[in-house]
């Protein structure tokens, strides 16, 4: 029976000499997570939705293949199951003694309320009366023709009304930034976002996750590993400080 994947992890961990709380202060994932994930005990996750994220970070920081860990993982699960098997509908036969009759017959009868719908609007249209069109007045030649005349005074439906122009006081304009945070391909980190004084991410993203935010007064950032990570303000490019155990950078309009 192959070894679970907490138990491949624990082995790769002990094999390069490190605790627990050494792949922690990389992996910024935290050393009971970890410890759930060997013992296979994943209830224990806070959020089950990032389990594969921790299982690649970890992988990855002991150099290991996440793909095969992933899949043993599904089938720990139990997330992998055999698609059902389809069985093929039974078709019944026609019998022609009396199918035939059937089809035949209905097709005579629609015939026959077609011939007689068109017997009856023939008929409607026959006996319809139409009233006579009213003969239009010839033209009288002595009438002189009254050309019109331009009245001076423009009427009220001719008179332009003048478009409202709303003027936008530049006070209640925010500058509003984008800010965007990528994870580069092959790499993970563990990022947390603070946007306008609340939390809107912590957790680990791995190679080609990226999230964005809608930021009004400022944004703070902490990363574990600034290497994989880019980070951009509406577009343009921001350097995370070097020289600090866990980078922290506040961006603001």
């Amino acid at each position: 029976m192959a070894d679970s994947v907490g138990r491949q992890l624990c082995r790769a961990r002990n094999g390069l000499g490190l605790s627990l709380k050494d792949a922690e202060s990389i992996t910024r994932i935290r050393s009971k997570n970890l410890q759930a994930i060997e013992d296979g005990n994943y209830e224990l996750i806070p959020e089950p939705v990032y389990l594969r994220g921790y299982v690649i970070a970890y992988a990855r920081y002991l150099d290991l293949e996440p793909e095969p860990l992933l899949e043993a993982l599904d089938r720990e699960l139990g997330t992998i199951d055999e698609p059902p098997r389809i069985r093929p509908r039974e078709s019944l036969p026609l019998r022609g003694s009396h199918a035939a009759p059937s089809l035949k017959k209905g097709i005579a009868t629609l015939m026959a309320l077609a011939v007689i719908a068109a017997l009856v609007f023939g008929i409607i249209r026959l006996t319809a009366v139409r009233e006579p069109l009213t003969p239009i007045p010839p033209l009288d030649e002595s009438t002189e023709s009254v050309q019109p005349t331009r009245d001076a005074t423009p009427s009220a439906s001719v008179v332009a009304t003048p478009q409202t122009q709303t003027i936008t006081d530049p006070q209640s304009l925010v500058d509003d930034f984008t800010l965007r945070i990528h994870v580069k391909a092959e790499s993970s980190s563990w990022v947390r976002v603070l946007v306008d004084g609340r939390v809107a991410f912590e957790g680990v993203l791995i190679g080609g996750q990226y999230r964005e935010w809608l930021v009004t007064d400022s944004a703070t950032i902490r990363v574990g590993r600034p290497s994989a990570v880019e980070i951009t303000k509406n577009g343009q490019t921001v350097t995370v400080p070097p020289g600090m155990e866990v980078p922290e950078l506040t961006l603001e309009p």
